[in-house]
Order: C-alpha cells, then structure tokens, then sequence
C-alpha cells in the first residue's frame, strides 16, 4: 500500500493480521552509540529494520491469501 493511503476493509471482507516476533533493537541501538552515530542517524538505520521486517511479513501475509 502506497504511504499515507489509508485503507478501511469493508463491512463482510476477510482481514488478514499477520503479527511476527519481537525485533531486537537495543544491541542496533548500543553498537551505533558506541560508534557515536548521530541521532537521526540511528532514526534511519531502525527505521530500515522495521521495514526491511514489514515486507517479510507482507511476503507471509500475500504467501496466506493466495493459498486460500
């Protein structure tokens, strides 16, 4: 889904909620600080874990629909 489209299912579809496991941030957090990486910086790079996570769960969640 495109960002900043907002998408409300309808009254009788199917939703699909795929939840995955924790994602361990804090050993991201500390080697970045010990390298005295900015702020923003580590903004970014956990900003591209969460999504890099995101679209493995997609791939599940499109993996579920088209068995169905």
């Amino acid at each position: 889904m495109p960002e900043g489209q907002i998408y409300i299912p309808r009254i009788g579809k199917k939703v699909t909620i795929v939840v995955g496991k924790p994602i361990e941030i804090e050993s991201f957090i500390q080697s970045q600080r010990a390298l005295k990486v900015s702020n923003d910086e580590i903004r970014i790079g956990l900003m591209s874990i969460i999504e890099k996570e995101m679209k493995s769960l997609q791939e599940v969640c499109l993996q579920i629909h088209n068995n169905k």
